[in-house]
């Protein structure tokens, strides 16, 4: 199975080696999708919405629940955007083995890795809870391509930050 290839901002990046991708800006797309969301238009609850689900086919409550979710995501994504693209990031998404690098760097790279795992953590969990309210045959389509875009991403970086 071959690895989706996206457009990397780097011309001359291998981009179907997910190794030699640049992410330096990978999260920007995501990012704008999700800034687009703050006109999202849910439809009407439905007429007889299943008893035991009563609440949660709410309009107003699936409409509230994703705006909160979606704020949360926003604000995650961002912070891990800024750790990939600061300048101290990029030779952890080259795919080198820290042992290839400078035992003196180690220290500080191994805790940008931590960093990044834990950003890239709390993403994904943002984006399991988007998962849970999200209803692709009801909600506008951005939202669908947001989630598959931040999978992919976090997905893509944790391939590189466990090669270090």
């Amino acid at each position: 199975m071959s690895q989706p290839t996206r457009p990397s901002g780097d011309a001359g990046a291998d981009a179907g080696n997910p190794s030699t991708r640049n992410t330096d800006s990978s999260f920007d797309g995501a990012l704008a999708l999700m800034d687009q969301t703050s006109d999202f238009e849910l439809p009407a609850p439905a007429l007889d919405p299943v008893s035991h689900e009563g609440e949660r086919l709410s309009s107003t409550w699936r409409k509230e629940c994703m705006d909160r979710v979606i704020d949360r995501l926003r604000v995650k994504t961002r912070t891990l955007n800024d750790l990939v693209r600061d300048r101290k990031t990029a030779p952890l998404l080259v795919g080198k083995h820290h042992s290839e690098f400078p035992p003196s760097e180690r220290a500080e790279l191994a805790e940008r890795v931590q960093a990044l795992r834990q950003a890239s953590q709390a993403v994904k969990n943002e984006v399991w809870e988007l998962k849970q309210v999200y209803d692709r045959d009801r909600d506008a389509p951005r939202i669908g391509e947001a989630i598959k875009k931040l999978t992919d991403q976090t997905s893509e970086l944790e391939f590189k930050l466990n090669l270090f």
